[in-house]
């Protein structure tokens, strides 16, 4: 209708007229008064807006001021044609009807964006002292003050993306980063879960096991790839176990079992880490490295993984060493040993004899000497015990003495007077003499001897067994002015290295003085696989490598050499450095200079342009070595590819490449990693994949990715450098039994050798009869307790989240079976708790229930034994393939360090789960199905693997009714705990003592 009326609040009642609202048939849908109070508005359906006022001079605003108005538009000024100084700014530009300009960027392009604060250098976290709430720390003058990097990182956490964290080898790639994704350093995320929602799978797609790098002295990873991919040592140390406790041996069969038994999945060598830690040969030699010194580059990796290649060597060599009697005849009346060249040929009759016991310790051979020398050598020796009587005398006046009269004799001197010792007399019958053979020494052991011959003509041979090869390399420098360098090729190193001959000063007792000695190298038998150490630790040797290179790349791009790759090696003594250096003025000298070496190098290497994919290849994939009747030594190159002869000379092995050990010089990622490229052989991929086939893997960590075998090979020498070079004799598993025996019996289980104190311990479990030995598929409840030995360390970030730097570092401290079935149903059997050598930062006795004098053996009562008795118990209970029952199980076996298959567990944890639902604790569980009440004070583990193996059979009574029965428990369960905020309240119900009693009957 439109009408309204007006009516006076305070006024008397009376009659009022209706207005009128000329809206014409459409509704009015608003109306306002004005702030005033001197109009009305109405405003209709129809648009319009209709004002009842007092009078005409209505005031609507009270506040009224004058109306501001925009500035007038100044006409353009006109331009001429050819004007060339106006701007072109000035002419208007008139938009288009359709379409956009360039000019109108997109909103997500225009919103504010705040730069996200730069992460604080770990150096600074590392050195920082905290001191009322304000940390201090020096500047490590990294970078200019108050410089800091325009970069924009994507934001990752958007809907729809993958929850793989962030790595070098997946988002925010550098591209101007010269190292390849695949060979850079990949870095953990931690999340709340720590690894366990981390994605190893993105990074390896094939069957082999990576090993993870979240622990200390992690750059050993791809030499115990290397090492675990050599078929005869594989099976030697799966079939070895010894009683120490410390065996690295042991402990690297135990890790090769993880690896065959995992399938992409990443194992962790924490154990035999643990065990590395704890040697002091290996401290004492700097190969256990500090928390972060791997990772901010403070030592020389290529360096060392080659030391600690040589130290394992020697340590599985010791502990895989059994003595073996071997008889030997000699002749009627013979005294001396054999001549050098009857010791050649012994061991050069059967070269090809599958385990062939080699010599460990130093055997001195000396030849029979004229009569003349030996009457010479009695008369100098009686002036020399003469001359010692009347310094010995001297020696009680010391101001007669001069002080640097007394000097400490090398080694090389004692090692000549023990070989000039008059040895003991051979009785003409039989004896046995013991040789030392092992692992090493039957697969690298490399037969030797080690000739010093002195100017007065006297002569001393040492025989020994090495099972490592050091490169040594020749001088390829220019020869003379205008001529280029020598080219080399990898065999002739390699067969320089292994008959190097080279003057040296050692002690002769003959002169009885220092004297120039000639050492030369003879080799009497070959091993099945040479382990080389690349050695490029000073500028010469790297140039060496550069050299070569720049050699192959000039005669593939068809440029002239100074010689062909078949000329001798020059020693470094072939060519004299001139006496008057750079001052040097004579034309034509024939004498080398410092300058001519750098000239040359530099002014090469700037006209060839190495390229990563077509650089040439020095090593070779193949050769064969061959011993001569004269004892020297041949080397040639023969392709893997060539088939190895039907009847092969008994005298001549031939070798492939097997494996090289790279250091990758990461200055983004402090001093860098090591990587492995090995070549897979048939017998693993029969094992993980059901296919016969070979194929080159790179080995980055936990990263692993098949590649080319020339990859393997090719090294760039600026970020990438060999340290190790691993050759494999061709055809070696017909050489070798290749039968694993697992070492490991019942006999473990009841076995108290470990234990360390065996006064003091108080039994809290009963051991096993004969009657309950464990069989395929009987349940076992298990739980295990943890200390940890390094706090976790994090950071908190600008915005107020919390980021894991370093997860902390938990060491296994209990171990406890109780049985799963029987007349002793829930009883324990094993309950062990864990003595550990390392320093304890928090016994987390609140969640362990482990108190600090539980593990010190001086004052420890309970069953205290070794990490590694209680792990062979596991490991037995595994291989024969019972069933574990407990809660969490996952990181248990985890910090135990040990492989478990998944239809061998069953986890409480999993069996009370809704997906995408939160976990539930064991106490929860235990207080809502069985009314029971644990872990009121601390944590028990047999009281823990009880319960757990209690649910198990609560889980297995509610699944005879159906498994939509079980899920609608389960869902009663999460709707219980979401209303009680997951506490444990009095009206869940407490069970008695006696029913607690009778719940396993």
């Amino acid at each position: 209708i439109g009408q309204f009326q007006v009516i006076e609040a305070l006024g008397t009642p009376s009659l009022t007229i209706p207005y009128q609202v000329p809206c014409h048939h459409n509704i009015v849908m608003s109306f306002d008064v004005a702030a005033t109070c001197q109009a009305l508005a109405f405003g209709d359906s129809g648009g319009f807006l209709h004002i009842f006022a007092t009078d005409e001079n209505v005031i609507f605003n009270p506040f009224i001021e004058e109306t501001c108005l925009a500035d007038p538009v100044e006409p353009s000024q006109n331009i001429h044609i050819h004007d060339f100084t106006t701007p072109y700014a000035m002419v208007p530009m008139s938009y288009p009807g359709t379409g956009s300009l360039l000019s109108d960027w997109p909103d997500y392009l225009c919103e504010k964006v705040y730069r996200k604060p730069k992460p604080i250098d770990p150096e600074i976290l590392r050195t920082m002292k905290v001191y009322q709430n304000v940390g201090y720390a020096p500047n490590p003058h990294k970078e200019r003050r108050y410089h800091f990097p325009y970069i924009l990182e994507q934001d990752g956490s958007k809907k729809g993306r993958s929850n793989i964290p962030e790595s070098p080898l997946g988002r925010a790639d550098d591209p101007f980063h010269a190292i390849p994704k695949r060979f850079r350093k990949v870095d953990l995320k931690y999340s709340k879960l720590g690894l366990e929602d981390f994605d190893f799978r993105h990074y390896n797609k094939t069957h082999y096991a990576g090993l993870e790098i979240h622990i200390p002295n992690v750059y050993c990873n791809s030499m115990i790839q290397m090492f675990y991919f050599i078929e005869p040592l594989r099976v030697k140390l799966l079939s070895h176990l010894c009683e120490r406790e410390f065996c690295l041996s042991c402990e690297l069969g135990f890790l090769f079992h993880m690896l065959d038994k995992q399938k992409g999945q990443t194992c962790q060598a924490s154990n035999f880490l643990r065990a590395f830690r704890t040697l002091p040969e290996a401290a004492a030699l700097g190969l256990v490295l500090a928390e972060n010194e791997e990772n901010h580059g403070r030592v020389n990796l290529g360096r060392l993984i080659q030391s600690w290649q040589r130290f394992m060597h020697q340590q599985i060599h010791t502990e895989t060493l059994n003595k073996v009697a071997v008889e030997e005849k000699h002749e009627a009346g013979e005294k001396d040993e054999p001549s050098s060249s009857e010791t050649a040929s012994q061991h050069s009759e059967d070269p090809e004899k599958t385990v062939e016991p080699k010599v460990e310790k130093d055997k001195e051979v000396k030849r029979e000497e004229p009569k003349a020398a030996k009457s010479k050598k009695k008369k100098k020796k009686g002036k020399k015990e003469k001359k010692e009587e009347k310094e010995s005398k001297k020696q009680a006046v010391p101001s007669e003495q001069p002080q640097g009269s007394q000097t400490e004799q090398p080694v090389e001197k004692l090692e000549v007077e023990v070989a000039e010792q008059p040895e003991e007399p051979v009785l003409p019958q039989e004896e046995k003499e013991k040789k030392e053979s092992s692992v090493i020494t039957e697969i690298f052991g490399l037969n030797t001897v080690t000739t010093l011959r002195c100017r007065c003509a006297q002569e001393n041979r040492k025989q020994v067994t090495t099972t490592l090869v050091n490169l040594s390399y020749p001088d390829c420098s220019p020869q003379g002015i205008n001529k280029g360098p020598t080219p080399v090729s990898f065999v002739q190193v390699l067969e320089h290295s292994l008959t190097l001959d080279q003057n040296t000063q050692a002690w002769c007792n003959n002169c009885a003085k220092y004297q120039q000695h000639q050492q030369s190298k003879e080799v009497l038998a070959l091993p099945d696989i040479l382990a080389i150490n690349c050695q490029l630790e000073n500028p010469r040797d790297l140039e060496f490598w550069k050299v070569q290179l720049m050699l192959l790349k000039q005669k593939e791009e068809g440029d002239s050499v100074s010689s062909t790759s078949s000329s001798p090696i020059p020693l470094p003594t072939a060519t004299v450095m001139c006496r008057y250096g750079r001052k040097c003025s004579k034309k034509g000298c024939r004498f080398r200079h410092e300058q001519d070496s750098k000239d040359w190098l530099q002014d090469d290497l700037m006209k060839i342009h190495m390229d990563d994919e077509n650089d040439p290849v020095w090593i070779p994939f193949g050769f064969k070595v061959q011993l001569l009747d004269n004892g020297s030594l041949k080397i040639e190159e023969y392709s893997d590819d060539e088939p190895v002869p039907a009847n092969p000379d008994p005298n001549t092995k031939y070798f492939e490449l097997h494996g090289t050990v790279s250091h990758i010089k990461d200055t983004k990622g402090y001093g860098g990693h090591l990587v492995s490229h090995i070549k897979v052989g048939e017998t693993y991929h029969q094992r993980k994949e059901g296919v016969t086939t070979t194929q080159w893997y790179l080995f980055n960590d936990f990263s692993i990715s098949d590649v080319e075998k020339e990859e393997a090979v090719r090294f760039n020498l600026e970020w990438r450098v060999p340290c190790t070079i691993y050759f494999i004799r061709r055809n070696i598993k017909e050489h070798y039994d290749l039968k694993v025996r697992n070492p490991i019996n019942s006999s473990v289980l009841s076995d108290d050798a470990f234990l360390i104190n065996p006064e003091r311990r108080k039994l809290t479990f009963s051991p096993l009869t004969t009657e309950e030995q464990p069989k395929e598929g009987d349940i076992i409840g298990l739980d295990a307790e943890f200390v940890s030995l390094n706090q976790e360390e994090s950071e908190l970030r600008s915005d107020g989240t919390r980021s894991t730097l370093r997860p902390s570092h938990m060491s296994v401290a209990r171990i406890t079976c109780i049985r799963g079935q029987g007349n002793t149903l829930g009883e324990p059997f094993l309950d062990d708790y864990i003595c550990t050598h390392e320093q304890v930062v928090d016994y987390l006795t609140q969640y362990s229930g482990i108190k600090p004098g539980d593990l010190d053996p001086a004052t420890s009562n309970r069953h205290l034994t070794t990490l590694k008795a209680t792990y062979l118990k596991i490991r037995y209970l595994v291989d024969i393939g019972v069933i574990f029952v407990g809660h969490g199980l996952k990181k248990d076996f985890r910090v135990i360090n040990i492989n478990v298959p998944k239809d061998q567990i069953i986890d409480t944890v999993d069996l009370f789960h809704l997906p995408r639902q939160r976990m539930i604790s064991l106490k929860f569980l235990a207080r809502y199905f069985l009314k029971l009440t644990i872990q009121s004070v601390t944590h028990d583990s047999v009281e823990d693997a009880r319960t757990a193996l209690q649910l198990y059979m609560k889980y297995q009574e509610l699944s005879k009714e159906g498994m939509d029965q079980v899920r609608r428990v389960i869902r009663e369960m999460y709707d219980f705990g979401r209303k009680n905020q997951w506490k444990i309240t009095s009206d869940m119900g407490e069970e008695t003592s006696e029913d607690s009693a009778v719940a396993f009957l």
